[in-house]
């Protein structure tokens, strides 16, 4: 008998349609399971925009942020979440000079890069000056986000075009999509249709995160120790188009006469101590201070922020092991502009 005889043959008993039943059952489910991965896209890493994905999508409102402005910022500031609270008024007050909170969630080098070529290009932004926060950690071999890759604003300005969708698709599905990412297919679903919790990170319209200073928490930053851990996971050295994603933003600054401040950001002295123990970080530092410092030409200034007393800052002014709260970061921004008098 052929298997096409014995196939119908197996149709038409309870046990064979019920085995085809659960297949086909199994077969739609998993096409409107990978259907709700590209249309919900609840981490956006497929571009689609047609629902908020539960992900910060930072970039694209920053810069539709500043295009709002009724003046253009003199002062940028770059950054990832590190670097939300830093306050563009604060920065008015001691210099007089208009400035924005330029800071995306992940932000590294090639976003920061990625963001002044846009402006400056698009836009018709020209800042007086950049002021850059990072950690040792922003230089790690992680990939690049993929809110950058779909960033319909900066994804053309990569230092190479990003790899086409149909080839990152399966990698990322096959990275993701387990359980979690299924319920957050239908969170999304949930917060679209009803709005997004009240705690959502949101913005002022200087670009600082609308937030307050919360009361510090020994024990939060412990148990949230292994998120500073996973930056430095099997890094040994700053990755390298990382740092040239750096050098290539120093270079166009000299070609468009901006001034740039690094700032190598802190950590509680406890969570410091123990990346210390933990992983390779005084050697990043050490390469990362002879970037800044011997290898970059004069319109760069280096502050090394590091360690909590450096900049007069408070061990308590942390939000959590990498974040230090809007206390610590006003004491930041007058250690680098509070000796510049307003014009």
């Amino acid at each position: 008998m052929s298997f096409i005889s014995r196939w119908k043959a197996a149709l038409k008993t309870a046990e064979g349609k019920f085995f085809v039943f659960l297949i086909s059952g199994f077969v739609v489910f998993s096409i409107l399971i990978l259907a709700g991965a590209f249309l919900v896209d609840p981490h956006e890493d497929f571009g689609t925009g047609l629902i908020d994905p539960l992900v910060l999508t930072n970039r694209s409102e920053k810069l539709e942020m500043i295009e709002a402005l009724d003046e253009n910022p003199e002062i940028l500031i770059f950054g990832s979440s590190r670097t939300f609270t830093i306050d563009p008024d604060h920065i008015f007050e001691l210099t007089g000079r208009r400035a924005f909170n330029a800071s995306v969630s992940y932000g590294r080098s090639e976003d920061h890069n990625a963001i002044i070529h846009f402006l400056t290009q698009e836009r018709a932004v020209h800042p007086e000056t950049l002021v850059i926060g990072f950690s040792a950690g922003a230089f790690n071999d992680d990939p690049i986000e993929t809110q950058l890759l779909n960033n319909k604003y900066l994804k053309s300005y990569l230092a190479e075009p990003p790899t086409p969708l149909w080839k990152r698709a399966p990698r990322i599905l096959k990275s993701k999509l387990n359980g979690q990412y299924v319920g957050d297919i239908f969170r999304s679903l949930f917060f679209h249709a009803s709005g997004f919790p009240a705690d959502r990170v949101s913005f002022l319209p200087n670009g600082m995160q609308d937030t307050h200073d919360s009361p510090y928490d020994a024990i939060k930053i412990d148990e949230n120790y292994y998120r500073a851990l996973a930056l430095f996971e099997n890094m040994s050295e700053p990755n390298w188009d990382r740092l040239e994603a750096f050098r290539s933003l120093v270079r166009y600054s000299i070609d468009n006469n901006f001034e740039v401040n690094v700032v190598l950001l802190p950590m509680p002295s406890v969570t410091r101590a123990r990346l210390i123990e933990d992983t390779d970080l005084i050697a990043i530092e050490e390469r990362l201070k002879v970037l800044f410092t011997d290898e970059m030409p004069d319109n760069v200034t280096f502050y090394d922020f590091s360690e909590v007393d450096s900049f007069g800052g408070s061990e308590e002014g942390f939000n959590d092991p990498t974040h230090p709260n809007i206390a610590n970061t006003r004491l930041i921004t007058e250690a680098i502009f509070g000796d510049r008098p307003s014009p």
